[in-house]
């Protein structure tokens, strides 16, 4: 796949470019040292926060978990967080993310952040990467199906792609699925011809 012959690319967030579970461990570790929970406590009662609306969809109620943890409000707990980063060491990107939205920037007119999820928690963690807060790309956060977003507001165009995580998507006809499969969740043999599968976004991939 030529990547630079796409009109649109639009690029999913977690796992795909962030760690969000390295994201969650360092969430946990914060809020324990600083006397809110015990360790492990957030970790291990994420899940219960999140709501299944499909086999490749659920929906984290962010708010609720870490008040019932903390008993503080998010936009409270939010800011603390923000003031133990240290810039040099808390990095939640994959090592291959930033290099390669700065590839595809020079080849791709038009690229785009499409995340799954809470616009406020989503976008909160997307300021925590420094190479999107420096390209400030066009980013969509969508509490539906990406197939149904990207058939509604780009389905005129002749062709373009997202690099996503999750599958199977059904997209648009005039959408390619580049498969981000870091963890090799998806035996290659059982994917849609369709699909192109990677577990890296580094170069020569693309």
């Amino acid at each position: 796949m030529t990547i630079h012959n796409s009109e649109i690319v639009c690029v999913d967030f977690d796992e795909t470019l962030f760690n969000h579970h390295a994201f969650d461990e360092w969430v946990d570790g914060r809020l324990a040292e600083s006397g809110y929970i015990e360790p492990g406590q957030y970790l291990t009662t994420t899940d219960n926060y999140h709501t299944r609306l499909s086999s490749v969809l659920r929906f984290y109620d962010h708010n609720k978990h870490v008040k019932d943890l903390t008993g503080r409000e998010w936009s409270f707990i939010s800011g603390y967080l923000k003031s133990q980063v240290r810039e040099s060491t808390c990095l939640f990107c994959y090592g291959d993310a930033h290099t390669f939205i700065r590839n595809i920037v020079t080849k791709v007119d038009d690229v785009r952040i499409l995340s799954f999820g809470h616009g406020e928690f989503q976008r909160y963690k997307i300021g925590y990467c420094s190479v999107l807060r420096e390209l400030d790309l066009p980013t969509h956060i969508v509490d539906r199906p990406k197939s149904e977003f990207l058939a509604d507001h780009f389905g005129h165009i002749g062709s373009g792609i997202l690099v996503d995580d999750k599958y199977p998507l059904s997209l648009p006809q005039n959408f390619k699925h580049v498969l981000i499969d870091r963890k090799k969740r998806y035996p290659e043999s059982r994917l849609d011809p369709s699909i192109f599968y990677t577990i890296t976004l580094s170069e020569p991939t693309f």
